[in-house]
């Protein structure tokens, strides 16, 4: 340097003469673009014509102006001759558009770098320490070690992981059982519903590195505190028993046999600055002592603010950015999208802290603040007119007519000023391809059918159905397939769900039942004290020998209040039962019992399809009282619902409701020489308040009903039943009020058999069609 100053020294400098470029030479294959340049905001400029260099584009949404950009980026390429290179998207609003830009480049097979800083807080190793740390201080609750273990950088199989989350799922595994070291023994011995062997293998595997975490962090009962240089080294020991650096690495080589170079880049650098917090974290709290929360929380920190700034990992690739930050290139064509007044070029935050007068002070104080308002305008004006000419062949600027809400949008002012340059250039709406997709969407014909070979499969020449299913069919044909078809069900939970409510009511019911049977008595005949004193025998023995019940109860406090609760229902249950069999002939010849198989209760009930095939219905009731009037055995059938359920005309016309008629019609077919002369839905549970302010009996059985043995029901009856839905009239017929009471005279009763018959064979024969819509 000091040579070279002597030589100039020594000598007299002659500096050329400027020279001054007047034309803009990068458009001199465009001479529109070129006059945007020169005079975009000059306000006085002749107009010209713009051709197809410059376009305005106006479509119904932002995904319409995606999809068309993306056409047209392709016709571009593969008319004009552009490379993907010498393209760029630029848009304000990056994150609104980006998943629109991802999809619809994919499918169009359009390479892509979208330049933004990538925020690396959901990257795998993020999520690991963070979840593992919040298992050690917050003691293994549910979510955070499930979180923790379907990180993919956790060795385990994930359907290991499934079957362990169904288990502590249905079993309500709490994080002190996570702890300790007993083996999981919850699952019932006698109907178990898991490998129980291999969950306890899975749990052992999964919580060995977390245990030792723990022991080494924060041991139980324990306010241990260690230094940053300690809680660094413990960590990367803790990522090291898991062999991350070597799963990061397999990812890296993995992304960059597939071409993905961008993921292989991001692994690659995050691993680096994964490394560069903890150093910096040893180096800031050097000599400090603090807890593992203390250290959770500022590792939390750290990580929310780490971003990567991605390189272009190929050379041919449209370039999708911000106009404030990208470095573009030299580009031949660029897309402004949503060139809106809200957010085109850039949108203007005003604060309602500090005006623009205390900016100005603060700065006259060599304090400066943000931007001033005319400041942030005057920066709008000049990223415009950096939009406007960063292209040399094609500018297109696009705008939505409506956002994601449906409301209408009001296009950018600076359009325009573009506008005003030419004497052509008028928005162009594109709206085909959206009016196309509403048609077909307002046209479309919902016939979804399994193809022949398919339901043969399925099928066969023996069909099984129940009456739950055919109304599930008859609601929804498609539900019944996703149900019944492809066998779809929701994982137990440790919940007593209405579902569970009802099982219970109904087991325990059918308990006693069976205890009253063997010890020769009935409803009837027993009384209420004795008939209470063998049901709580029953409950409490069910809450003892039941797994599931047994262990729910053990759990919570909570939890045995709310079986507590059941039974108390149960006991008001009971004793309206016994109010309704001793007002009537009919007395309690058996609970849950079976149809459908020559092995069970009644044996089965068959029909005959159109086209030769078997149905075999299958179904259970709840409970089925007989009574010998003159000289026959005629049944009455009850079905138990939690709440109460009226019998619905319109929903058994169209298949929704026919349980109670199949299940008649299952006695009838029975080889019992027993016929049904009616069926009732009767409520477990009852307004017992509203019971008794209105001194009426809270449970009324409501079905439909043979008139002829109304009076075999209820003897008393007069008017309106107390027991059940019929209405006696003054001549003592109970057909009073005929439409909406359940009495039926006998040839409507068989009418009603015989249309349900039908009912049934007409919606199987749709199932066995294939029908799926």
């Amino acid at each position: 340097y000091a040579e070279l100053l002597g030589i100039i020294k020594g000598h007299k400098l002659q500096l050329e003469k400027p020279v001054i470029l007047n034309k803009p030479l990068r458009f001199s294959a465009c001479r529109e673009l070129g006059h945007v340049e020169c005079n975009i905001f000059s306000g006085k400029s002749s107009k010209k014509r713009a051709g197809d260099n410059v376009r305005l584009i106006s479509a119904a949404n932002a995904r319409g102006e995606v999809e068309f950009v993306a056409r047209e980026i392709n016709r571009l390429v593969r008319e004009k001759s552009l490379r993907y290179r010498d393209i760029a998207v630029i848009a304000s609003d990056i994150i609104h558009y980006e998943h629109y830009i991802r999809a619809c480049f994919e499918d169009l097979d359009i390479p892509l770098f979208i330049d933004k800083r990538k925020s690396l807080n959901h990257h795998p190793i993020v999520g690991l320490v963070c979840s593992a740390l919040e298992i050690v201080t917050a003691g293994f609750g549910h979510k955070d070690v499930f979180a923790y273990l379907k990180n993919d950088l956790v060795p385990a199989k994930r359907y290991d992981i499934d079957m362990l989350e169904n288990y502590c799922l249905a079993y309500g595994v709490s994080g002190r059982d996570w702890q300790e070291n007993n083996q999981w023994c919850f699952d019932d011995k006698d109907r178990p519903n898991f490998d129980e062997e291999r969950v306890n293998q899975i749990r052992l595997q999964v919580t060995e590195p977390l245990l030792e975490l723990r022991e080494r962090l924060c041991p139980a009962d324990s306010d241990k505190t260690i230094t940053a240089e300690e809680f660094t080294r413990i960590i990367f020991d803790f990522l090291e028993s898991l062999k991350v650096s070597e799963r990061i690495s397999e990812w890296i080589e993995q992304a960059q046999s597939t071409g993905d170079n961008e993921t292989a880049n991001e692994h690659r650098q995050f691993y680096e600055r994964i490394v560069d917090v903890f150093d910096e974290l040893a180096e800031i709290f050097s000599g400090r002592e603090m807890t593992c929360s203390d250290y959770l929380v500022i590792v939390e920190s750290a990580f929310s603010q780490l971003t990567l700034a991605l390189i272009p990992p190929s050379l041919d690739q449209v370039l999708v950015g911000s106009i404030e930050r990208s470095r573009h290139p030299d580009l031949k064509a660029i897309f402004l999208i949503g060139t809106t007044q809200k957010q085109f070029p850039a949108p203007v935050y005003f604060d309602s802290i500090l005006t623009d007068d205390d900016r100005g002070r603060a700065q006259q104080g060599d304090f400066t603040l943000a931007a001033t308002a005319e400041q942030d305008l005057a920066q709008r004006q000049y990223l415009s007119y950096i939009a406007f000419t960063r292209a040399s062949q094609f500018l297109y600027i696009t705008y939505p007519l409506l956002d994601d809400k449906g409301s209408g949008v009001v296009r950018s002012q600076f359009i325009d000023d573009l506008e005003s340059l030419f004497e052509d250039l008028q928005p162009q709406l594109v709206t085909d391809e959206q009016v196309s997709v509403v048609r077909s969407a307002i046209e479309y014909d919902n016939r979804a059918q399994l193809e022949k070979a398919v339901v043969e499969k399925l099928f066969g020449r023996e069909v099984r159905s129940s009456a739950t299913k055919l109304g599930t069919f008859a609601a929804c044909p498609f539900r019944y397939f996703a149900k019944y078809t492809l066998a779809l069900r929701q994982r137990r939970e440790f919940k007593f769900k209405p579902l569970d409510v009802g099982d219970f009511y109904h087991r325990v019911l059918d308990a006693l039942q069976k205890q009253l049977k063997s010890a020769g008595k009935d409803f009837a005949t027993i009384g209420d004290n004795e008939l209470l004193e063998i049901l709580h025998r029953q409950l409490a023995k069910f809450v003892r020998e039941d797994y599931f019940i047994a262990n729910f109860v053990r759990h919570r406090e909570h939890n045995a209040f709310i079986i507590r609760s059941c039974g108390e229902v149960l006991d008001d249950f009971v004793l309206a039962i016994a109010q309704m069999v001793r007002a009537g002939g009919f007395r309690p010849a058996g609970s849950e019992i079976g149809f459908g198989r020559s092995d069970e209760g009644l044996g089965e009930y068959v029909l005959i399809l159109g086209d030769g095939r078997k149905l075999t219905i299958r179904g259970k009731i709840d409970r089925l009282d007989i009574a010998e009037i003159d000289g026959d055995k005629t049944a009455i059938v009850f079905d138990y619902k939690r709440r109460d359920r009226t019998f619905s005309w319109a929903k058994f016309y169209y298949g929704l409701d026919m349980q109670l008629v199949i299940y008649m019609l299952a006695v009838g077919k029975a080889q019992n020489n027993c016929a049904a002369a009616g069926a009732f839905y009767l409520p477990v549970e009852a307004k017992i308040e509203q019971q008794r302010k209105s001194q009426k009996f809270g449970r009324k059985a409501k079905g439909i009903l043979d008139g002829r043995f109304a009076k075999e029901l209820d003897t008393k009856a007069s008017k309106d039943s107390r027991f059940y839905n019929f209405y006696v009239t003054k001549d003592g017929e109970p057909y009073g009020q005929y439409e909406n009471r359940g009495a039926l005279k006998p040839e409507d009763f068989g009418k009603v058999l015989e249309f349900a018959e039908r009912k049934i064979i007409q919606l199987v024969q749709e199932i066995t069609a294939g029908k799926i819509e």
